[in-house]
């Protein structure tokens, strides 16, 4: 995706480097994941691009992930 200024002359769009980040929450009482996703554009500040949830968890036989809650620290 372009950014920047369009050029009045040719139609040409100086590009900058996009850097994209995804965070995984996990809301165990609600059973579910939600991804986060941040941009940088060129030397700018992170700022926040969306939220949506990424997948119901799954308990029981047909678990197909883990969740440990014992032992964790708050970061």
């Amino acid at each position: 995706m372009p950014v920047g200024p369009k050029s009045g002359r040719d139609g040409a769009v100086t590009m900058k480097l996009t850097e994209w980040w995804g965070f995984v929450a996990i809301f165990i009482e609600h059973d579910i994941k939600v991804r986060v996703i941040v941009r940088k554009v060129g030397d700018g500040n992170l700022h926040f691009w969306s939220v949506m949830p990424y997948s119901k968890l799954r308990r029981g036989e047909n678990a197909h992930q883990k969740m440990y809650t014992e032992g964790l620290q708050d970061g």
